[in-house]
């Protein structure tokens, strides 16, 4: 199975605003799935042996909850050749429980990680440097568990599945 592990965010006025945005921009495609998430690892394909370990692993997870914000709009690899385009998030609860997650589960911190909530993507690099904007950031959020999702590929876009989830405390 294609996985990836994420901490679930609902959708707010913040996230609904910016996804008005951008469903204006031609070639974008957008996020449809009824949840978003901060991704914190993508996993690949996994068998089923790798995926109980890992909700094993999860089950031991002992880490407070914590508030975030979400801080504006971006793109990866950069706003002037963009492929994806994310929310980006206060970081530093997600650079904590990421390195947490990623200890317990043995899967190697990567010096680069950037915690963001990806909302659109775009079949060609596009420059959207107008619309990397700054939000107020007025909006708190809770950061309430990691889950290990499934992600099935489909025509009119990626199904999300949690297969296990630890709530943070």
């Amino acid at each position: 199975m294609r996985a990836f592990l994420a901490v679930p965010v609902s959708r707010g006025s913040d996230t609904e605003r910016v996804e008005r945005m951008i469903t204006a921009i031609p070639g974008l495609r957008p996020v449809r799935t009824p949840e978003l998430h901060v991704t914190l690892k993508f996993l690949g394909e996994i068998g089923d042996g790798e995926a109980r370990r890992i909700s094993r692993g999860l089950s031991a997870l002992r880490f407070q909850r914590f508030s975030f914000r979400i801080e504006g709009v971006s793109a990866f690899p950069a706003p002037a050749r963009a492929r994806v385009v994310y929310l980006s998030v206060s970081p530093e609860g997600f650079r904590h429980l990421y390195s947490e997650v990623m200890g317990l589960l043995n899967l190697g911190v990567e010096a680069d990680f950037v915690p963001h909530i990806t909302v659109a993507r775009l079949k060609s690099p596009m420059d959207l440097r107008q619309y990397a904007v700054r939000l107020d950031g007025n909006t708190e959020r809770f950061a309430e568990k990691v889950c290990l999702y499934r992600s099935d590929l489909r025509p009119d876009g990626p199904v999300y599945t949690a297969i296990s989830c630890a709530q943070l405390m």
